[in-house]
């Protein structure tokens, strides 16, 4: 069983000489997440500025109000 594992993490598996990468494909599995926080892009903050001022975005162009 050990001698398996060691197979296994070293990147091939003994029954029929596959590739983790081709196992990996097969099972959809997701790559590694980045780090933090997503990144704030400049219409999210133009957004949270109009709900922070209770205006709706159609309203945007009429500057009397």
């Amino acid at each position: 069983m050990e001698m398996r594992m060691l197979r296994w993490m070293g990147g091939i598996t003994q029954l029929g000489r596959i590739c983790n990468q081709d196992i990996r494909q097969l099972w959809d599995v997701l790559g590694k997440q980045l780090r933090g926080r997503a990144k704030q892009r400049w219409l999210d903050t133009l957004h949270a500025d109009l709900k922070l001022a209770k205006i709706h975005p159609d309203q945007v162009h009429d500057r009397a109000i």
